[in-house]
């Protein structure tokens, strides 16, 4: 192990337990709100544990929500290690989501390959231009990144809410939503139970390759020094 891996260590375990203790502080605050209401904390604990883990179904879903969270959570820390304040990653996620949807839905007679490698392009290429509005903002104009692309969040929501409940919509019926994406724009499924897809793989690879990115190549130290 070299000097510089040695010396992330400590940081890594600090990150580590304050992440664990925010943790443990909800959770404790959270039973006192139950307690409160007159529940059991442990019996609702044990609940949210079963939810989430307690079954193939339940692990699958789990996996399946949190692909975009790990999405979502590079592009901030991406940012963030380039000494830029992102706090629009939600917009930016709506944004690449809604252009996913779209050519899911409307692009079709395509091949699978090609489809599947159309809707992640296009998700991509929303999310950057949404958050480029940011970053345009604040080199052309000197606006602060952290109010532009809060207030751009707001912006991303409502108009991709309008659109699903208005011109993208799938006819009348309980459900508030688009149509179905189609098939050929489908990730394989890792169980068939369950919402997980092998969009679970492609980001824990995203992951690796950021962080080789970020700490093992000189385009990685040059953006961590001047960003």
């Amino acid at each position: 192990m070299n000097e510089a891996a040695a010396a992330r260590i400590p940081e890594a375990l600090r990150a580590t337990s304050i992440s664990l203790a925010a943790i443990a502080l909800a959770l404790a605050a959270s039973a006192v709100l139950i307690l409160l209401a007159g529940a059991d904390p442990l019996a609702a604990y044990w609940a949210l544990l079963q939810g989430a883990v307690g079954d193939g179904f339940a692990l699958g879903n789990t996996l399946a929500r949190t692909t975009p969270l790990i999405f979502t959570g590079l592009a901030v820390a991406f940012a963030f290690r380039c000494n830029l304040l992102n706090i629009g990653a939600e917009g930016q996620l709506y944004a690449g989501a809604l252009a996913s949807v779209v050519i899911g839905i409307y692009l079709t007679g395509l091949p699978a390959v090609l489809h599947i490698a159309l809707a992640i392009a296009g998700g991509f290429l929303a999310g950057a231009v949404w958050g480029g509005i940011a970053g345009y903002l604040r080199s052309a104009r000197g606006i602060n990144e952290i109010i532009s692309t809060i207030m751009l969040n707001f912006v991303a929501i409502f108009f991709v809410s309008y659109l699903v409940h208005g011109p993208l919509a799938e006819p009348p019926g309980f459900f508030h939503q688009t149509a179905m994406v189609a098939e050929s724009a489908r990730l394989p499924v890792l169980y068939a139970k369950s919402d997980l897809s092998i969009a679970i793989f492609i980001a824990v690879g995203f992951a690796l390759v950021t962080a080789y990115v970020l700490w093992r190549t000189p385009f990685g130290l040059k953006l961590r020094a001047v960003g």
